[in-house]
């Protein structure tokens, strides 16, 4: 079992560049990410793209062409082609983002401005060296997860199982294990934080003020409220308990049997919601 300690880093980049973004929200997909962002986007002046990924490039020159995630910043923040070319043959990544927060047709004009990437996860390590932004790191169970993908796959209509968990268990395995790294080295750097999301569904004031706080920010409880989401991804206009037990119900008694069973290592080195300690 791996154990996530809290004592800080004993050792840090030597160099960390100054970022023109304020925090960076990251995590398994499906764990709560938009969640945070439509959060985060309550606050007057906070906004973001669906998402980006140029911290997992060497540099802005390198991520172009890094697809999905630059032909998907065209349709997510509202970039042409000629805006975001600009912006990657910037020198640095804080040039980037001055420059794609400067040209978004979705975004600009915003004074708070955050990178919300899921796969920053399993790379966190090196995005810690590219850039000084706080991290909020969001997770689920990983029974939640695997609802969550079964839910969304082609399988679930006709109720195969079986073959869904065929084609799903080995590949998500070894993303799930690429993803505990990035939380077990985000458990022991200050400038991460760590955000389940069934705390933040059954403790969800308390969660909120810790997340934000982490991201230095205020929060304020009429935030609870989702006013304009950009996004179909959250349900409802506020935070739905469902995010957080659905996974329980008798209709997935099966199938978290089977990967609770297959999985079980996994499940016991992941991150456990604050809730249940």
């Amino acid at each position: 079992m791996l154990a996530f300690a809290h004592d800080h880093l004993k050792t840090r980049p030597l160099h960390i560049e100054a970022m023109n973004i304020d925090f960076i929200i990251c995590g398994v997909e499906h764990s709560g990410t938009t969640l945070a962002s439509d959060l985060f986007r309550q606050i007057p002046g906070c906004d973001s793209g669906f998402e980006c990924g140029v911290l997992l490039a060497d540099s802005p020159q390198a991520f172009k062409g890094m697809n999905p995630f630059y032909n998907n910043m065209k349709g997510g923040w509202r970039l042409t082609d000629r805006a975001l070319e600009s912006a990657c043959a910037k020198e640095t990544f804080d040039e980037f983002y001055e420059c794609i927060y400067k040209d978004s047709e979705l975004v600009q004009g915003s004074r708070i401005k955050f990178d919300k990437t899921p796969r920053y996860i399993t790379k966190i390590q090196s995005i810690r060296q590219k850039c000084d932004a706080p991290v909020i790191a969001m997770t689920k169970s990983i029974e939640g997860i695997a609802w969550s993908d079964y839910k969304r796959s082609a399988f679930f209509k006709s109720s195969d199982l079986h073959s869904f968990i065929d084609q799903w268990i080995t590949p998500k395995t070894g993303y799930l294990k690429s993803a505990l790294k990035g939380y077990r080295f985000a458990s022991k750097d200050p400038s991460c934080k760590i955000i389940h999301l069934e705390d933040l569904a059954f403790q969800a004031l308390n969660t909120c003020n810790r997340m934000f706080e982490h991201a230095n920010q205020v929060f304020d409880p009429s935030y609870f409220t989702l006013a304009n989401q950009r996004y179909g991804h959250t349900r409802s206009n506020s935070i739905n308990l469902s995010i957080a037990t659905e996974h329980m119900s008798t209709d997935a008694e099966e199938l978290t049997s089977i990967v609770s069973s297959k999985m079980s290592d996994l499940i016991k080195a992941w991150p456990k919601p604050r809730h249940s300690n």
